[in-house]
């Protein structure tokens, strides 16, 4: 699939699908726990952020290529699980709602 300039793979598709997936199951899940939506919405922007930093600083830093180019670079999916991890950990840390979900 091409869109404008960018051609986009079959394995990057099934990854924005399951990002979407992701994201759609973990918020019926804390709406179903009774977690705030604005807080469910920032939870989730936040994670995704820091998963795509993540993603693409362990590419940069495992690369040979010594020049910063960050549209080339492609994204690591173990830089993205840390991001995961590392962005979720901040979250529970600032929200004032830090409750254990059972």
């Amino acid at each position: 699939m091409v869109i404008g300039r960018f051609q986009i793979p079959l394995y990057g598709k099934f990854i924005v699908l399951s990002i979407l997936l992701s994201i759609l199951f973990n918020y019926l899940y804390l709406r179903r726990e009774g977690i705030n939506k604005r807080l469910i919405v920032l939870s989730i922007l936040m994670v995704l952020c820091f998963c795509i930093i993540g993603a693409k600083i362990l590419t940069l830093l495992v690369t040979d290529n010594n020049k910063l180019n960050l549209f080339n670079a492609g994204l690591s999916s173990y830089g993205g699980a840390i991001g995961i991890i590392v962005g979720s950990v901040i979250f529970a840390k600032l929200s004032n709602e830090s409750r254990v979900i059972k």
